[in-house]
């Protein structure tokens, strides 16, 4: 068997029910369980990110790039603001 084919085996069956004509209540019965599976998803995403306490560089990497990412936005986003602010009111 190969690593693929039981992604397209869901792709597949997913296709195939949003073709059929009671396709809503499908997913009205299903949407619990894929609510479950994302918490778990996202639990053991979770659970892969190493501890940045045992290792503070990551952390301190994170900071950085946390306060780069805020101010490049003031900086590139305020001045254009300001620019058609003052044009709206001119």
């Amino acid at each position: 068997m190969s690593s693929g084919s039981l992604e397209m085996g869901a792709l597949i069956a997913g296709v195939t029910i949003s073709t059929f004509p009671y396709n809503l209540d499908v997913i009205a019965k299903i949407v619990s369980i894929r609510d479950f599976f994302i918490t778990l998803f996202f639990v053991a995403l979770g659970m892969g990110i190493p501890n940045p306490l045992q290792n503070l560089s990551i952390l301190a990497i994170a900071a950085v790039t946390a306060v780069f990412l805020i101010a490049s936005r003031f900086l590139s986003v305020y001045p254009l603001l300001s620019i058609f602010c003052a044009m709206v009111t001119a």
